[in-house]
């Protein structure tokens, strides 16, 4: 499950927190295109999930 926990927009830029099944993800600022913000937040949860596990991968040697 998430949850949208913060949500901040300034100078153009979206950022905020999401828990997701127990777990918090800051989202850093990133460019906002003027859509739904909890949409563009969860969209980019999902890259921000993807290069913290690529991170992760890089660290134990697997990439």
């Amino acid at each position: 499950m998430r949850q949208i926990t913060m949500c901040t927009e300034k100078d153009g830029k979206l950022s905020g927190e999401i828990l997701e099944d127990g777990k918090y993800w800051q989202i850093p600022p990133f460019e906002y295109s003027g859509k739904h913000k909890e949409a563009a937040l969860l969209e980019r949860l999902d890259i921000v999930q993807i290069e913290s596990q690529l991170e992760a991968d890089i660290a134990r040697g697997g990439v």
